[in-house]
């Protein structure tokens, strides 16, 4: 895997108040407002370690902040969001990866399952979908 990854991280309870369903879309722009013209936050997800994140890489993620208020470089975990460097899109890797065992062998399993695309394979309950 060659090229450079962008990454920021946050805490959500900073972003949302009490009660508040978390929301991908608004919290992108948030970070966009914070971001541009320099990076554009593209995909995010929670990350549980951020350690194996980090460690998934060739070239060591970099760290970008989206705040002013806060630095959550030292966060262990958080909703992490890939960012694109606007002058250098063609290097830029945005794919999240991970070393985590537990979230890999829980693709593994994910994979074992038969998906939406294999309707010759799947088993449908009536008006409930794959079961």
């Amino acid at each position: 895997m060659t090229g450079q990854a962008y990454y920021t991280i946050i805490d959500s309870n900073d972003y949302t108040t009490e009660g508040e369903e978390w929301d991908w879309n608004k919290i992108l722009k948030v970070l966009n407002e914070k971001l541009l013209p320099e990076y554009k936050a593209v995909v995010g997800a929670y990350c549980p370690k951020i350690e194996n994140f980090l460690s998934a890489y060739d070239n060591p993620p970099i760290y970008i902040s989206a705040s002013d208020a806060k630095d959550y470089s030292g966060l262990k975990s958080g909703q992490l969001f890939m960012l694109e460097k606007l002058d250098d899109l063609e290097n830029c890797v945005t794919v999240i990866y991970t070393n985590d065992p537990d979230i890999i062998r829980d693709q593994q399993l994910d994979s074992n399952y038969p998906s939406d695309d294999d309707d010759a394979q799947a088993y449908w309950e009536e008006d409930w979908g794959p079961v």
